[in-house]
């Protein structure tokens, strides 16, 4: 069953005499974790619509359940309970307490929810995490909209519902907002409906509900990723590209290292040469030995470790490595011809 469905819901205001219809005989499904938009001009009705689905007001006719919840049926204690603890809403100027700071704007909303987000994750969430002592009235507009959505979240509700949220906003600032409700609906696996004029919004949104003299004109439903494969494919996605980075370093680490073994083969084999002609004046036949010992000793070891990377390289089919394996070996060759084995 759908997570809301609105079924011929009608809403008048006025009198009998003079009624104006802001909603007749509107009827859609949304599903758990949607991203959907309500488009529509200036009159449409898509602003009653929100406010009847957030337990604002009242609907004349039809029905409405949230989560299998009939809220058209709810007393008036009822229905304050739904909107304290099942909806969270961001409105187009914010509605932010001025004499509260931006933490405390979300902390008094922290506070009523029964199974609330910290206060703290909330704004870091938001990329306010250092601007949580300043009040409205040194905030940005963009920071305005996103302590407004922090305190919107923080409650944990099911469902967000969002007035105009960039519409007092500019078209960059906009966007930022626009992207931070689609992450955190993914991320936090929330039923989200926007209700706006600006068509460009809809490139983001699993529905599109179009709205027109209080009638739906259209309804479109584009593929949505569950967030959980959504998190699947993130994963994967991270997994792949820490392995080609993971390939890339060892690749470079192998051309370093090599670059390193050849430059220190390179000065021993000049101390191996300088030590034989220093070797040939010394009549001390004791010093002579010694020499050669200790030399002999040094170069052990450090071939000891060629040959540990030379192993490892055997298994690669990469032509550069071939190359390098006969270079090892001529290497020794010239070692060998020094009288020092290995």
């Amino acid at each position: 069953m759908a997570f809301i469905s609105v079924n011929k819901v009608c809403r008048t205001y006025g009198n009998e005499d003079d009624p104006v219809k802001a909603l007749a005989d509107v009827s859609f499904n949304i599903e758990q974790g949607e991203f959907t938009v309500i488009l529509g001009p200036s009159g449409s009705g898509k602003s009653t619509l929100l406010n009847l689905l957030g337990g604002m007001d009242r609907v004349t006719e039809g029905r409405i359940l949230v989560d299998d919840k009939a809220i058209t049926e709810l007393s008036e204690n009822e229905i304050t309970d739904y909107r304290r603890a099942d909806v969270g809403f961001v409105f187009q100027f914010y509605n932010l307490i001025p004499s509260l700071n931006a933490y405390e704007n979300i902390n008094i909303a922290a506070r009523i929810g029964k199974e609330s987000f910290k206060t703290k994750t909330m704004l870091a969430a938001v990329g306010l995490e250092k601007r949580g002592k300043h009040f409205p009235s040194e905030l940005s507009g963009g920071e305005l909209q996103r302590t407004a959505i922090a305190r919107a979240l923080v409650k944990n509700p099911k469902l967000l519902l969002c007035d105009e949220p960039t519409g007092a906003l500019d078209t960059a600032t906009g966007q930022m907002i626009l992207d931070l409700l689609y992450d955190m609906s993914r991320k936090y696996g929330k039923t989200v409906l926007i209700v706006t004029h600006n068509d460009t919004i809809t490139a983001k949104a699993d529905k599109v509900i179009k709205l027109k003299d209080g009638k739906v004109l259209d309804i479109q439903t584009k593929t949505k990723t569950h967030p959980n494969t959504m998190i699947q494919e993130t994963d994967n996605r991270s997994s792949e590209s820490q392995t080609l980075l993971d390939i890339q370093t060892n690749t470079q680490h192998t051309t370093n290292t090599q670059y390193t073994t050849n430059t220190l083969l390179k000065t021993i084999i000049q101390e191996i040469d300088r030590h034989s002609s220093e070797t040939k004046s010394v009549s001390d036949t004791q010093t002579e030995t010694n020499t050669q010992l200790n030399t002999n000793l040094m170069l052990k070891t450090i071939i000891q470790e060629i040959d540990k990377h030379s192993s490892k390289d055997q298994s690669s089919k990469d032509q550069s490595i071939e190359d390098q394996s006969i270079e090892d070996q001529s290497i020794k060759d010239y070692f060998a011809s020094k009288g020092i084995y290995w």
